[in-house]
């Protein structure tokens, strides 16, 4: 990615790859065009987990619940407080991802289910076999600061043990899954 600019409608980048021909890289330029934040940095640990940290591996990675949330694919579902179980699907299959708030309106969880394809995009081995993503946002961060934009704090499989997740600001404790289980066809 060399540049941008816009041209009337148009998003005009120059993508530099007539030797590589790596279509992740080709994808990661077109979703900076449409307002995706780069997602690899100092502080970033999300890897293969997104095509905005980690674009050059053929095939190519897929888009996180953050990045699907930013393109307008999808509008995560908010965890009310009290809330004792949910059923997430598979991200490959359905763009579904759930938000818990916390006191800071810049700041919040996301948790997707990710369950890695078996061929083509997200098909990565450094990918998790199967599990509940729990993402950290900050939005008014970046991810050479710390805490960054967005970060991995936990991925869960089944029979995972009891975890609480905590605010950056004042430390509390803002949820805690309790047990991860598969469920109906697709979801856990």
């Amino acid at each position: 990615f060399r540049s941008i600019s816009r041209d009337g409608d148009a998003n005009v980048f120059v993508d530099g790859q007539d030797a590589v021909r790596v279509t992740g890289e080709l994808n990661h330029d077109v979703a900076r065009t449409r307002g995706l934040p780069d997602l690899h940095g100092t502080f970033s640990n999300i890897g293969d987990l997104s095509l905005m940290a980690s674009s050059a591996r053929q095939p190519p990675n897929d888009f996180s619940a953050y990045d699907r949330m930013h393109l307008g694919w999808l509008a995560p579902h908010v965890v009310a407080p009290g809330a004792s179980t949910i059923d997430i699907a598979d991200a490959n299959t359905a763009l579904v991802a759930y938000e818990v708030p916390t006191a800071q309106p810049d700041e919040y969880f996301l948790l997707e289910y990710r369950r890695r394809a078996t061929s083509g995009y997200a098909s990565a081995a450094s990918l998790p076999a199967e599990g509940i993503v729990v993402y950290h946002v900050l939005e008014t961060s970046d991810q050479d600061q710390d805490p960054p934009l967005l970060c991995v704090d936990r991925i869960l499989g089944p029979g995972a043990t009891p975890v609480a997740m905590h605010a950056y600001r004042g430390g509390g404790t803002v949820f805690t899954i309790d047990a991860v289980r598969t469920g109906p066809a697709g979801s856990l």
